[in-house]
Parts: structure tokens; sequence; C-alpha cells
């Protein structure tokens, strides 16, 4: 999933780039330090002001945990975990804990550890974990929200830049050189506008949005583990398991666990 987050941002560039060229052979005019100056720098300020500079970085690391180095989620990886800890639950498995320290998804490992700890009755695990659930998935929305805050600040500073470039031209219209000073403010007005509207279409709201997404997808996986540790809870057997949580999937996504359970008696004639 991360290789198709960084070749759709490679892909914005792309067009941008592209559309750029294609509209004139000379595309050092789009090239502006003033515009550049008012919309990224003026967008730097407005979200240190916003989410606080000493917080800014946190926004960084979120678009560098979700947006390069996420992975998608494999909700059949996930039921076949469920399904080896239901199996080991039921058995009393000396292993039990051993397979929980294998679980590399942190949202089942932890459920799991509240599980073993014993300390929750089975209505209050279930509250508890759901409201896990919940409140992680708020958070990533928080993070989705504030790079959708972010995205409206480009085409703002945009216009300030094509205000400025107006007040420049026309306070120089009276100037015996005034032709000569409409082609630098007109540049300042519409380049600077061309790059807030580009910068937020194509790159921070596209990544809120994916954020928004990516979220939504970790609050489903969630959501399946939750209902799997209260069939572990019940001691359901393995495969009614892995029925009920395949109903949350669609076809191709399903576990099939036929083939788990072939692939362990192979193993055990070895």
């Amino acid at each position: 999933m991360r290789y198709f987050n960084l070749l759709s941002i490679a892909l914005a560039a792309i067009v941008l780039v592209t559309g750029l060229y294609l509209s004139t052979t000379n595309i050092a005019i789009f090239f502006d330090p003033v515009s550049i100056f008012i919309v990224f720098g003026g967008t730097l300020a407005a979200t240190a002001v916003s989410f606080k500079i000493n917080k800014f970085y946190l926004l960084i690391v979120v678009f560098l945990r979700k947006m390069v180095f996420d992975v998608s989620y494999d909700y059949a990886k996930v039921i076949s975990d469920l399904m080896k800890l239901s199996e080991a639950n039921r058995a009393e498995a000396i292993n039990f804990d051993q397979l929980i320290a294998m679980i590399r998804d942190p949202f089942l490992k932890d459920a799991m550890i509240t599980f073993t700890d014993q300390v929750l009755d089975k209505q209050r695990l279930m509250m508890v974990l759901r409201s896990r659930a919940v409140n992680i998935y708020k958070h990533y929305l928080q993070d989705a929200n504030k790079f959708r805050t972010i995205g409206r600040f480009p085409p703002a500073f945009g216009l300030m830049g094509t205000t400025i470039g107006m007040i420049v031209l026309l306070s120089n219209l009276a100037e015996a050189n005034a032709v000569k000073l409409i082609g630098p403010a007109m540049s300042i007005c519409l380049v600077t506008t061309l790059y807030g509207v580009a910068l937020a279409n194509l790159f921070i709201i596209p990544i809120a949005e994916s954020l928004t997404i990516a979220a939504k997808e970790q609050y489903f996986k969630n959501t399946i583990i939750v209902e799997g540790v209260r069939l572990i809870y019940e001691k359901t057997n393995p495969v009614e398991l892995a029925e009920i949580l395949n109903a949350y999937l669609r076809p191709a996504e399903r576990m099939d666990w036929k083939r788990l359970l072939r692939g362990a008696q192979k193993n055990k004639k070895k």
C-alpha cells in the first residue's frame, strides 16, 4: 500500500508539471520566488499557529507513518490469528502466551493481554475494547481533519498573493514605466493563486482523504478483532469463529479456513 501512496504523490506532481509544460515552452514563467514564499511560507506559519509549533512535527510523523510507511490491513490474516488463539484457548495450550507475544497487530495484542489478565468479566471486557477501538478511530480522524484544515490555507494565501499583486499593479499605473511593471505584478497575482490551488488540491486535501480512509479501515479491522475476542472468551469453535468473522468481509477478502486446516494437517503428518 505504501508504494501506491508514494506513486500517487508522484503522479500528482507529474500531472502538475506536465500540465505546465504543455501550456508553454517557457516553463520558467511559472517559477516565482515571491509566490513560493507567500504560499508555502504562509501555509507553514498558519499551520504552526493553528496546531502549536512544538506539536507541528507530529503532523509530519502522521504523514510519514500513514502515507509512506503504512501497510494495508490483511483481514484474512487477522482472522487466521484469531482462529489460532481460539484453538489454543479452548485447549488451554501452554503456548497460549507465546502466541500472543508473536502477534504483530498492536490492537489485537493489547486486547489479548487484557483478556489474559482476567481482570474484567466478559461484558466489561467488550465495553473496554469497543471503547478503545472508537477512541483510536477518533484520534486518527483528528489527524486527518488537521490536514483538511491545512488544505484551506494555501488557496487563502494564494488569494493574498493575488491581492498583493493587484495592489502593486494599481499603485504603479501612474508611473512612466507602468507598462513594464504590469507583467511582474500580474505574475505574482496568477502564479500565487496557482501555487495555492495546486498545493491544496493535488497534495494536502488528498492526503487528508487518504488518512480518513485509513482510519476507517483500521476501525473496521479493530471491530473484527473485538468480535473475535468475544468469541474467544466464549470458547467458540475456531471454524465457527472464522465463519462469523468472514461475514464482515467481501467474498474475495474472506479467510479460507479450509485451506488453513489442510495446511495444519499436513504439518502434523510431517
